[in-house]
Order: structure tokens, then C-alpha cells, then sequence
């Protein structure tokens, strides 16, 4: 079964999630932009909008957008 079918199977119908997976090694040294395995993510409530991508570099910049995107004012 292809991973995002596997995930949109465990999130349902749930929206607002952000779900990031990292290795051992990585989660050994934190950091503020880790080097994701996985992420998948969902903020409309469509199995379309679910978004996984695999071995992301850093996610900073997109969490930083998200978060300022969605902040009031």
C-alpha cells in the first residue's frame, strides 16, 4: 500500500496535523531544522490535501511560514 494512502488511513478526518518522523541518529542531536525521514500533513479537511514527502533536508522554513500564515492579526 502506497505510505500516503497508509497515513490518510490513520489520520481519517482529521485536519490541522503535522506529523514528523526523524531517524534515530538525527533525533540523537537536536536541532531547530531537523533532517525529516517523513513528513505528512494535513490543514483542509480533503484527502487531497494530504502532503507527504519523504527524506526532507529541513522543515524551518516551511513551519515558520505556516505559523506565521495562520497567526491572527
Amino acid at each position: 500500500m502506497e505510505i500516503a494512502a497508509r497515513i490518510a488511513g490513520i489520520l481519517g478526518a482529521a485536519a490541522g496535523i503535522d506529523l514528523h518522523v526523524v531517524t534515530t541518529e538525527v533525533a540523537g542531536t537536536p536541532s531547530r531544522a531537523p533532517a525529516l525521514e517523513l513528513y505528512a500533513g494535513r490543514h483542509g479537511r480533503g484527502p487531497a490535501e494530504l502532503e507527504v514527502e519523504r527524506r526532507v533536508a529541513a522543515l524551518l522554513d516551511r513551519v515558520l511560514r505556516e505559523t506565521a500564515g495562520s497567526a491572527p492579526g
